[in-house]
C-alpha cells in the first residue's frame, strides 16, 4: 500500500547507456542522491537468481545490467534506471524472472515507492522521468500513482500522499486497539473475521 511510479520502455541506443549513466550521476551529485553504477558485461548469459538464506534473500550469479540505480532517499524505494543488453529498462529482481523465462524484459515494469518520502522526491522522479522521454526513451511509459505525471498537479499529489497516510495511520490504531483480539484469534479464518470487523469501520467519507 502506498503511492508507486511504474516505468518501462527502451533508450534509443545501447551506445547511449553509458553517457546517460555519467548524465544521471551529476544529477544524483547536486540533489545529494546516493548511487550505484552498473557496469556489467553484457556479452555473458543472465545467469540471475534469488536465493533465500536464513530468512534473507539476495540475487546470486551473472546480472548483465549496465546503467545506474538512484536512492532519492532513505524512506524512498530506490529508482533504477538499469538496461539489459537490448536497451530495455529492467531492475535486477526483473532480471531474475527473465532469466527464468517468466517475463521478457520489454514487457517488465519498474516500479519505485515514494509514499514515505517527501513530497518533492516523488516530483524529482517524475521530472527526471519526463527528462528521459524527452531525450533519451523510447516509448517510455509512465504511470504515476500519485497523478503528477498525467497532471503536474501538486495539489492533487499531496491530497493523495495526505489520504493514504490518513488511512495507513487509522489502520495501525484499529490493529492496535484490538490488538487483544487478534491475539487470541485461533484460526486464519478467526484473524481475518476480526481484521474485516476493523475495516468495515473505516471512516471512508473522511477519505473521497
Amino acid at each position: 500500500m502506498g503511492i508507486t511510479i511504474h516505468y518501462r520502455g527502451r533508450i534509443h541506443s545501447v551506445n547511449e547507456v553509458d553517457g546517460l549513466t555519467n548524465e544521471l550521476e551529476d544529477f544524483a551529485e547536486i540533489l545529494g542522491w546516493e548511487t550505484k553504477v552498473w557496469t556489467e558485461d553484457w556479452s555473458e548469459p543472465n545467469t540471475s537468481r534469488i536465493v533465500v538464506k536464513q530468512g534473507n534473500a539476495e540475487i546470486k550469479g551473472h546480472l548483465p545490467l549496465r546503467g545506474i540505480t538512484l536512492f532519492p532517499h532513505k524512506q524512498c524505494e530506490p529508482v533504477s534506471l538499469t538496461f539489459e543488453p537490448h536497451g530495455c529498462l529492467v531492475d535486477a529482481v526483473g532480471m531474475t524472472l527473465a532469466a527464468k523465462g517468466k517475463c521478457r524484459p520489454e514487457d517488465m515494469w519498474v516500479s519505485t515507492k515514494t509514499q514515505f518520502s517527501p513530497i518533492e522526491t516523488h516530483v524529482a522522479i517524475v521530472r527526471l522521468l519526463q527528462h528521459l522521454d524527452r531525450c533519451s526513451m523510447d516509448r517510455l511509459e509512465v504511470h504515476d500513482e500519485g497523478g503528477y505525471w498525467q497532471n503536474g498537479d501538486v495539489g492533487e499529489l499531496v491530497r493523495k500522499f495526505n489520504v493514504i497516510n490518513e488511512a495507513m495511520d487509522w489502520l495501525e490504531d484499529g490493529l492496535l486497539l484490538h490488538a487483544h483480539e487478534i491475539k487470541l484469534a485461533q484460526t486464519t479464518d478467526q484473524l481475518v473475521q476480526t481484521i474485516e470487523t476493523i475495516l468495515r469501520h473505516f471512516p471512508r467519507g473522511n477519505h473521497e
